[in-house]
């Protein structure tokens, strides 16, 4: 009995850390997700929605017209969201999903930009807690983006 014991006991030890990294890998291939839905929902003029579909924390910072303007004024000064390439990253290790940052250059058809989005994804799905996108352009020699 003991020696069953003993084994569960290994095997949970050496099994953790492998079921850890799945939850970092889920929680980013989340975070990748919710970026490519504000993406489309952002290039659709869809302010409304992102706003709709974002988390507590985003929407209680913000009230809906506050952001619907904000959108709008994005949209108006940064063009089409090309791209977003998240190389930087964050995600809770242990226990439940939480909040997973992610920050990288976004590319819009007026300028490169550097964006952090934050992400609650508890509940299996990327909800928007938080946006920013850098106000200047993310080139810092001046040279014109392509």
């Amino acid at each position: 009995m003991m020696d069953l014991l003993a084994r569960i006991s290994t095997a949970a030890l050496l099994l953790g850390p492998l079921l850890s990294c799945a939850g970092v890998h889920q929680q980013r291939s989340l975070a990748v997700g919710g970026a490519e839905r504000f993406r489309q929902l952002f290039n659709a003029g869809e302010c409304a929605e992102i706003y709709a579909e974002a988390g507590t924390i985003f929407q209680a910072s913000r009230t809906r017209e506050q952001w619907l303007k904000v959108c709008r004024d994005l949209r108006g000064q940064l063009g089409t969201m090309i791209s977003f390439i998240p190389a930087n990253s964050a995600s809770w290790l242990w226990g439940p999903p939480g909040v997973v940052w992610q920050a990288g250059p976004g590319k819009f058809t007026e300028g490169v930009r550097l964006i952090r989005f934050d992400w609650d994804v508890e509940g299996g799905q990327a909800r928007l807690c938080a946006l920013l996108i850098q106000a200047q352009d993310a080139n810092p020699s001046g040279a014109k983006n392509d």
